[in-house]
């Protein structure tokens, strides 16, 4: 539990003037003519404003203690991000961009199955070499500007471990139309995040720059760095990239559409093969998360910039997904929200605790939505799980919810009866992709892990049916690596 210091909630202008004598220092409390102190009660029996009354009645309607109010009060202010710290971020981010955009067009054209472009730059591209198989040439185009995106921009940031994305915008003619198919795209995008990291490289005010694989993604890398110095200490710097939305049209990766060639799976020697095979929604989520990130960011500035209520709320959900060890992004739930406020399930002249509320009401009986293309199937069901054993904690009165809900870490073996370990990742991969069918091979591609957790999941619910009451895949799968050492190194070593 979170003490605070107790304060009037009058102003000195509200309340008698402190008096004072000609030293400076305060005059004795007058007495009275028994000896006793007098209590001035002008400050203590003024009227109630209006947004006092409101928010009493608030309390009284909605929580079932006035302490919980006020511990939810203190938690949001306990996790929000430090004005000392947002100002020297500011700073640092202006060097940054500055830096950034001073990145000269390059009209060479380079062919990424030769090491010419990593000889030029002198650092690694971050993809496999199960990616060598394809071929495209590539040419630097300057990007026009650097943005701070994701729960930072939005102001709803936790500042334990703290991570500002960045947002960097690849121009369209980085592409061609036939890039979407083949991974073509996926390569273009990682050369373009090696000439990213190339001119960072150089930069002296960071360090630990390293290339990282999130969400189970090897075909998505991202950059990560931290500034120098004390700043570096409380934040992370993030870089992704997006796509500019006139690139291709978006029915070009509806989930009916293939743009993974059977071949290019199954036989490394066919990569002009353009016989077309099963749908690759997996596959073709992987573009369209970049073709429609400034949009989506939009559409979260639109709804969510001008309520504290509705960043108040998203703030409380990602404690209560930290807590639980939750994989799901705070991004995925900011589009929750905003969806949610745009369908006027809920509306910004909520409170946080509401908004809560109706979120997990709603999580506990709706179905999929896109943006949750990487979420686990199991992850999906412990979220509606713990959704619905949230409403049942706050609508207990008997209980203070707040503790079991944001301040105690939920851990597996707290939550499970039994955890299946698998050690030999490698093997099991091995004997999975075995098996798998060819339209599974085929929409995966060379995300090997996501298939593999997916029909491990399926197995365990085939066999275990009405007998087990969750099953949930606990992945520990993201990886960094430093940008001058080759993706295979990394791991030998």
């Amino acid at each position: 539990m979170i003490f605070q210091n107790a304060k009037t909630s009058v102003s000195e202008e509200e309340g008698e003037s402190p008096v004072v004598n000609e030293n400076g220092k305060r005059a004795a409390e007058d007495q009275n003519e028994d000896g006793a102190k007098r209590i001035r009660t002008k400050s203590l029996y003024r009227q109630p404003t209006v947004n006092e009354l409101n928010r009493l009645q608030e309390t009284e309607n909605l929580f079932n203690s006035n302490l919980f109010r006020l511990q939810i009060d203190e938690i949001i202010q306990e996790v929000k991000v430090k004005e000392k710290t947002e100002k020297k971020f500011l700073q640092f981010f202006n060097e940054l961009k500055t830096y950034l955009l001073s990145i000269s067009e390059d009209g060479t054209e380079y062919d990424l199955s030769e090491q010419t472009l990593c000889k030029k730059l002198k650092v690694k591209l971050p993809i496999s070499e199960r990616l060598s198989k394809t071929k495209c040439m590539f040419t630097f185009h300057k990007f026009s500007d650097v943005q701070i995106v994701g729960s930072y921009a939005l102001g709803c940031s936790i500042n334990s471990k703290l991570k500002v994305d960045l947002q960097i915008t690849v121009p369209s003619e980085t592409y061609t139309k036939n890039d979407s198919i083949n991974y073509r795209y996926h390569k273009k995008r990682a050369a373009y995040l090696a000439y990213i990291a190339a001119h960072l490289s150089k930069y002296e005010q960071i360090e630990e720059l390293q290339y990282s694989y999130v969400s189970m993604s090897e075909s998505k890398p991202v950059l990560d760095f931290k500034p120098k110095g004390k700043l570096g200490n409380q934040l992370s710097v993030r870089i992704h990239l997006a796509c500019e939305s006139d690139a291709y049209k978006l029915h070009r990766f509806s989930p009916e559409r293939n743009n993974l060639r059977e071949a290019w799976v199954l036989n490394e020697n066919s990569e002009n093969n353009t016989k077309v095979g099963p749908p690759t929604p997996y596959y073709n989520s992987s573009v369209l998360s970049d073709l429609t990130a400034s949009v989506n960011q939009e559409f979260l500035n639109e709804f969510l910039l001008k309520s504290d209520n509705l960043k108040q709320a998203i703030t409380l959900l990602k404690i209560w997904l930290r807590q639980r060890d939750l994989k799901i992004s705070g991004h995925i739930m900011s589009l929750l929200v905003a969806y949610f406020v745009q369908a006027k399930r809920i509306n910004n002249i909520m409170s946080s605790y509401q908004i809560v509320r109706n979120i997990w009401l709603a999580l506990n009986k709706t179905g999929y939505y896109n943006i949750c293309w990487q979420m686990c199937k199991g992850t999906y069901a412990a979220l509606k799980r713990e959704s619905a054993l949230a409403v049942d904690m706050l609508d207990n009165g008997k209980i203070n919810s707040f503790i079991p809900l944001f301040m105690t870490p939920v851990k597996p073996l707290l939550q499970f009866d039994h955890i299946l370990r698998f050690k030999n990742l490698n093997q099991i991969k091995k004997v999975v992709v075995g098996k798998a069918s060819k339209e599974e091979k085929v929409n995966y591609g060379v995300e090997e892990l996501p298939l593999v957790i997916d029909a491990i999941y399926s197995l365990l619910v085939k066999g275990l049916g009405n007998r087990v009451d969750l099953i949930q895949q606990l992945v520990e799968a993201d990886f960094s690596w430093p940008v001058k050492n080759t993706l295979e190194m990394a791991r030998s070593g």
